[in-house]
């Protein structure tokens, strides 16, 4: 039996994220359709100098942290150097207060940044205090961000636009004609024309200005040898490492302290000399995404320093009292639903990581529309990962009453994400931000869903207990005005040798309408190696998606871009996938390698893109899913919700009864069916889905409820609800083949489903189906109803321009079963 995987993330995706889905606030511009907000905002196309400053982790005198140009929405971000020693940095102060509470009522953050070898962090906090200063004023400890944007004098601006562009340096505005001369007027305001430009979808009309004030004391002098833990080491590690580095959290060692961190300083340098820490696999530059943890040259300069120095404490006047999150408040505020695993599960102290799954039936009887998600781990120090599902289909709950221990084990054979009915809807990481959709928009869930939760255990040598929970954030109906849809590129056409060191796949889309990605997630097992997407213009040239050139199969992440990437009509997504099946790849699962396939379990491979997009035209959301169809080379399994069913059987239904009697394949079927109104077959149906839920381990209850619905496809004229009915009618058939995958109706039925759909990779998954059908009919007596193989079969061959097979194929059916009404008429065309 085909993988079911394929149909159960199409249509029902609702923006899939395993871990770590962060909504964006975005906004409009050339590059993508979104949201800041609430309210639909215009940037200018980037042009300027790259800054390297956007979602940079850096704390303000207070202790509070900040990701630059990350905190209000993602758009344009005001830096300003101010020097307290300076007067004229301290006569801006008053200016910059006012300026900065109206970029923040416009969803734009200014930041003032000390950036002062001499200073004292205590020295830098008297000034903020004697001047009332109300905006962040950012400690650059060790002259990262002066070593990025290199500042002339103090105070210097900087507008780094959403595209992390340098749109405008220099000088606020022209008050001072020179250090010490005064204008009388102000006649320029340059810093805020510039950020007014950019607002309003323009560039600034003067891109950099000549600043005027105190000379800036750069850090190129400065010695690194005197570097100390609380100056210069703690800001890096408290911004970057101790969310997950803290005693009793997910990271193996603790970086909270002076003390710990001088433990391992040695350690800390070299994973990140080497790029293995803050873990991020992503290449930078190759797209832009949001939550990106990268140290700077400077940063990793500055831990190897003190690591290969007295590691001196330093002194207590440039400490900053850090404000790490240890309320159990949740981020997004009060929920209105909280999910908790049923019962704790006792995570033991050694043996291989575990993956376990736990039901929480019934969570959500009625259904609801979700606008954002959090995630508290029982026990971090244990929770690698989370997945949160909803499951409509009951599959969980059956795996679950199977199992006698709290949940149960699926990972590695047939993972939720393989069953039917299952959608995953968002996760957590360590350093993941809770899931907010921006207003209008929302995942939908339909009623009776069952929550379940994946949870990766990572066992650490000691024995806990973890119970770990979810808080949901529902969207009214009415505020609801679109939602993701996601697309899926995927092929199981995987055979890899046994030591291969760089066997490659590749997927490819065209894109037929506008779209705007949100996000992306490529997806392989422990052969791994690299993995490339990017879209080729209609026009020529190339948009970087996303490059891993060291996949880790520990280390998977849903990459959500800053902002939306634009694809236009005529684009095509391309992917190139590489894998490493040597004894070289310390990550092989198997000494000897032996030859890998393709297959569910961990040990097999896969290749899968998963990415979340918006159609610029809702109405375009048909035709990219339809291309989305025609690039996988082979599909099947269950399908969307078809959301038609009742809850109860109302009196003995005749044409049911009927057409179970003779089955689907009689004629006399075939004359029922087309002798009932749209108000009697509407009545059918529900009878058949009522029967597959009652009868939920009943094969021939499923292909049925599949029969019918392929029966409806094919009088729906319209192409939305065509796609809708043609997915139901594959998860009833999935079902069906569940239970029983030599099931001949369910066979016959899927062939058709797919014939059906006239694009070529289905039609020649009908053959397949329909060749192997053939097969088993030579085992069992003749039967009237297997000529409908031949006649099948035949079609997909003359649709895919195969007439001397297809004529061949009529022919033997014919000569088989002489009577069939069909096989007659094709034979004489």
């Amino acid at each position: 039996m085909m993988s079911s995987k394929r149909w159960a993330r199409i249509g029902m995706w609702a923006a899939l994220s395993l871990s770590i889905l962060a909504a964006a606030a975005w906004s409009r511009s050339e590059s993508g359709i979104a949201w800041a907000g609430g309210s639909a905002t215009v940037s200018a196309p980037s042009v300027g100098p790259a800054a390297g400053i956007i979602d940079t982790r850096i704390h303000d005198l207070d202790g509070r942290l900040h990701r630059i140009g990350v905190d209000a929405a993602i758009g344009p971000v005001i830096l300003v150097f101010v020097d307290p020693d300076c007067p004229i940095s301290r006569r801006y102060i008053p200016y910059l207060k006012e300026l900065a509470g109206k970029q923040a009522g416009e969803g734009r953050s200014l930041y003032g940044v000390i950036s002062d070898p001499m200073l004292t962090a205590a020295a830098a906090r008297r000034f903020g205090r004697r001047y009332e200063v109300d905006f962040p004023l950012l400690w650059d400890a060790s002259g990262d961000l002066a070593q990025r944007l290199k500042p002339q004098v103090v105070p210097e601006a900087f507008v780094v636009d959403a595209h992390d562009r340098i749109a405008y340096r220099g000088r606020i505005d022209n008050r001072f004609e020179s250090p010490g001369k005064l204008r009388g007027v102000v006649t320029q305001t340059d810093l805020a024309d510039a950020v007014s430009a950019l607002a309003a979808g323009r560039r600034p009309p003067i891109a950099s200005t000549q600043p005027v004030g105190c000379y800036f004391e750069a850090w190129d002098s400065h010695d690194l040898s005197r570097v100390t833990y609380e100056r210069d080491v703690a800001p890096i590690l408290e911004a970057n490492c101790t969310e997950c580095h803290t005693q009793g959290g997910i990271g193996p060692f603790a970086l909270d302290s002076y003390q710990s961190a001088k433990r391992r300083a040695g350690m800390s340098a070299w994973a990140a000399s080497e790029r293995l820490m803050p873990p991020w696999k992503a290449q930078p530059g190759f797209g832009h995404f949001r939550s990106q943890r990268f140290l700077s040259d400077r940063q990793i300069e500055v831990l190897g320093a003190w690591a290969r120095s007295q590691k001196t404490l330093g002194d207590a006047s440039d400490r900053i009292p850090y404000q790490r999150r240890t309320s159990t408040d949740w981020r997004l505020g009060a929920p209105d639903l909280v999910i908790e695993m049923p019962e704790a599960f006792e995570v033991p102290a050694s043996g291989d990581d575990i993956y376990r799954y736990f039901v929480v039936p019934g969570a959500l009887a009625k259904g609801g529309m979700i606008r954002g998600i959090d995630f508290r781990p029982g026990d971090p120090s244990v929770v690698h990962h989370a997945i949160l599902y909803v499951d409509y289909g009951k599959t969980a709950r059956r795996l679950d009453e199977a199992d006698p221990g709290p949940g149960f084990s699926a990972f590695g054979a047939e993972g939720l994400m393989d069953a039917e009915g299952a959608m995953p809807i968002g996760g957590w990481a360590p350093g993941a931000d809770p899931y907010e959709l921006p207003r209008g928009m929302a995942i939908e869930i339909p009623p009776g869903a069952d929550f379940v939760f994946e949870i990766h255990y990572h066992l650490t040598g000691r024995a806990t207990r973890d119970k770990s929970s979810a808080a949901l954030y529902w969207a009214a109906h009415d505020e609801v005005e679109r939602s993701v849809d996601g697309l899926y590129l995927a092929t199981e056409s995987i055979d890899i040798p046994a030591g291969e060191s760089n066997y490659e796949r590749r997927l490819s889309m065209e894109v037929p309408a506008d779209i705007d990605l949100v996000d992306i997630s490529p997806h392989m097992h422990y052969l791994g190696r690299s993995v490339r997407v990017s879209a080729a213009l209609p026009g020529g040239g190339e948009i970087p998606l996303i490059h891993i050139a060291d996949w880790d199969f520990r280390w998977q992440n849903v990459y959500v871009y800053r902002r939306p990437v634009r694809l236009p009509a005529g684009s095509r997504i391309e992917a190139v996938y590489s894998y490493d099946n040597s004894s070289h790849n310390p990550a092989n699962p198997n000494s000897p390698p032996r030859r890998v396939r393709w297959g569910p379990q961990s040990t097999d491979e896969m290749c899968e893109l998963y990415l979340t997009y918006l159609p610029v035209d809702p109405k375009d959301a048909s035709k990219v899913r339809r291309a989305m169809l025609a690039s996988l080379p082979r599909s099947s399994g269950s399908g969307q919700w078809l959301g038609k069913s009742s809850t109860a059987e109302q009196g003995r239904q005749e044409p049911y009864e009927a057409l179970r009697e003779h089955g689907l394949w009689d004629p006399r079927s075939e004359d029922l069916l087309l002798s009932l109104d749209e108000s009697e077959f509407s009545k059918l149906l529900e009878r058949a889905e009522s029967a597959s839920r009652d009868q939920s381990d009943s094969p021939d209850a499923h292909a049925f409820l599949g029969g019918l619905l392929l029966a409806a496809l094919l009088f729906e004229s319209d192409e939305e609800r065509q796609l809708e009915i043609a997915l139901a009618a594959d998860r009833a058939l999935g079902r069906a083949l569940r239970l029983d995958s030599a099931h001949w109706d369910a066979r016959l039925l899927r062939a058709v489903l797919y014939l059906v759909s006239e694009e070529k990779p289905y039609l020649e998954a009908a053959v397949r189906i329909l060749d192997s059908l053939l097969q088993d009919q030579s085992n069992q007596e003749s039967q009237s109803r297997f000529a409908k193989t031949y006649v099948y079969l035949g079609d997909a061959h003359a649709a895919l321009g195969r007439r001397d097979a297809a004529a061949r194929l009529w022919r033997e059916g014919l000569s088989a079963y002489p009577d069939d009404a069909e096989l007659k008429a094709r034979t004489v065309r």
